[in-house]
């Protein structure tokens, strides 16, 4: 049975002969339910109830035609005779809203709309899928549902969104809402890839950044020209120079300057970077490392490049801290046993040699006992289960502190330090230790200030370092040194041409620890930029052309400025429904 709108109960077709009466009866009719007599360009109903006057529309682009120009001279049958176009078959009309319904050649449904008087299409037929649906008998029985969705006096708009580009300040403000244009009534945003922190307002689509952007970390460690930081859940992220595979991520490339992921890393417990090579310790004690392997630092025993995560051959458990500098790494084990690999030119590795090593190779007479270590560019140093300290490599500026310019191939004690030594560090070619009492002594060159001493003067044994006291930590390569108190402030000192002292400034040298910060928990230093944790929230400074302080854009930096999350200047998709439709937009979340 064939469905019809109510508004056309009146105007269904008349199957067989109607005569002339009928029609005219049919015409008054219908002019006094539509309450005007129709003579529009769609005006069908004196025909559409005339056997005679039945014309098939051969196609779809028929229809359209027809109601694109109307008819002419109200002589329908004429008109379509004219065109060409046999054999109508219409199964229903509506005056008012200039409608037409019926079915082509194939039998398939076609409608026809044309505002009234205009001649204009507001509805082609050709723009919307067929069929439409058919009954037992093979008819069309969708015709209300056509009527009611087609002739909409308010049609639906199509809705439309767009959003400027969300930019951040670095303090986590910033803040958009889309621009959306389209059916009144509630609006739905939803988002799956915004990335971590970043908020979507599900009502009024404001996306928004969280509190503050700064990476957190529990601990930060500095290369050469890249940087790495164990974060809270323990994962590892770097950043900075990547072209020997240093970052971790799996590939190798100029640079990052936000951080990236390590591949395969959870759970650190450390992080030790040399000049182009990182290592890792894990959870289960063992050590990883990955990044340029010339000298055999990965200690895989190869000396070739790793850009992932890579066991250390004999290694894999039972190692209690490490040092790395820019190309020789020692490790202690929990056993007390150091040892040390990598480049050896000047008996760095303490074997009584000076060759590389490929593996991790004992040092003489350190097969136990032995609580930590410290290596610099080119000496070693390693502090005793009884407080005394012992350095070897090369002496040529007094970096052994054994009173003389003397290189050593195997462990030789540091003069004035046979105890009371909690912690030592080295820098390139000095070195600085810091004592029970909290006090700091350091020895080796000092062309820069990196002794500390208020001097440009090279010193052969321990020196102490005035204005320091309850120092609970040292960190020192390169230049520089930098010390971190019982109260959390840190004060640096040594070369600045490049402004890693931290001051503000660029002066050549530093010779006195300086206040650079407070709150610090912890800071490791580079050759030529440095990073510090406060509370957990990330700074860095001093060189930064390469990305290695995190920041963009990027540049060197005189003082510290805010390391950021990674996933700035992205794109991001958000979904928007509103009145039964729905429609995607494009947004790019920016760092300013």
């Amino acid at each position: 049975m064939r469905r019809y709108p109510s508004s056309l109960t009146m105007m269904r077709s008349i199957r067989g002969a109607i005569d002339l009466g009928s029609i005219m009866v049919g015409v008054i009719v219908i002019a006094i339910f539509a309450g005007i007599i129709s003579v529009s360009v769609f005006a069908v109903i004196p025909w559409s109830q005339d056997e005679a006057a039945k014309q098939n529309l051969m196609s779809v682009a028929d229809a359209e035609a027809v109601a694109r120009t109307g008819f002419a001279d109200g002589a329908p049958a004429a008109y379509l005779n004219s065109a060409g176009l046999d054999g109508a078959e219409l199964l229903d009309a509506d005056p008012d809203a200039n409608l037409v319904v019926g079915t082509d050649a194939t039998g398939s449904c076609w409608v026809a709309l044309s505002r009234s008087g205009s001649g204009d299409p507001f509805f082609a037929s050709s723009k919307h899928p067929k069929p439409v649906g058919y009954d037992t008998q093979n008819e069309c029985v969708d015709v209300p549902a056509l009527f009611a969705t087609l002739h909409d006096p308010n049609p639906p708009v199509p809705l439309v969104a767009s959003y400027a580009d969300v930019t951040f300040d670095r303090s986590g403000g910033g803040s958009v809402a889309p621009t959306v244009t389209g059916p009144a009534g509630a609006k739905t945003f939803t988002s799956t890839d915004l990335p971590d922190g970043v908020n979507l307002n599900p009502t009024t689509g404001e996306i928004t950044g969280p509190p503050a952007w700064r990476f957190n970390a529990k601990k930060v460690a500095v290369g050469g020209m890249h940087t790495c930081a164990i974060t809270l859940t323990g994962t590892v992220k770097c950043w900075g120079y990547n072209l020997f595979g240093q970052l971790g991520s799996g590939i190798t490339s100029y640079m990052e300057p936000l951080p990236v992921d390590v591949v395969g890393l959870t759970d650190v417990k450390d992080i030790y970077l040399g000049g182009m090579t990182t290592c890792a310790l894990t959870s289960t004690n063992g050590l990883k490392c990955w990044g340029l392997n010339s000298d055999g630092a990965v200690g895989d025993g190869t000396r070739i490049n790793r850009d992932l995560p890579t066991d250390v051959i004999g290694l894999t458990s039972g190692v209690k801290t490490a040092s790395f500098s820019d190309s020789h790494i020692c490790a202690v084990t929990t056993a007390g046993a150091l040892f040390c690999w990598g480049n050896g030119d000047y008996g760095q590795i303490g074997n009584d040699d000076t060759r590389r090593s490929v593996t991790p190779t004992p040092v003489h007479n350190l097969g136990s006992g032995v609580s930590s270590v410290a290596v610099g560019g080119t000496q070693s140093c390693a502090v005793t289960d009884a407080g005394a300290a012992l350095c070897w490599g090369a002496g040529n500026s007094g970096q052994l502190g054994d009173g003389t310019t003397w290189g050593r191939l195997e462990p030789n004690p540091v003069l004035g330090l046979s105890s009371g030594v909690a912690e030592i560090r080295a820098g390139a070619n000095f070195t600085c230790a810091r004592m029970d009492t909290g006090t700091v002594k350091c020895w080796g060159n000092n062309v820069y200030g990196a002794l500390g001493d208020g001097t440009t003067d090279n010193k052969y044994a321990p020196t102490d370092v005035p204005g320091l006291a309850n120092v609970a930590s040292l960190a020192g390569t390169g230049a520089s040194m930098c010390a971190v108190t019982t109260g959390k402030d840190l004060y640096c000192w040594g070369g600045n041409d490049i402004g890693q002292v931290g001051t503000g400034s660029a002066d050549a040298s530093v010779l006195t620890p300086t206040l650079i910060s407070s709150n610090v928990t912890t800071a490791s230093i580079g050759s030529q930029h440095n990073c510090a944790a406060i509370d957990t929230e990330l700074e860095c400074w001093g060189a930064g052309t390469i990305g290695q302080l995190g920041t963009q854009p990027y540049a060197d930096h005189l003082a510290p400025v805010d390391v950021y999350r990674a996933g700035f200047d992205q794109t991001a998709t958000v979904t928007v429904k509103s009145g039964g439709q729905t429609v995607q937009a494009t947004l790019r979340l920016k760092l300013s």
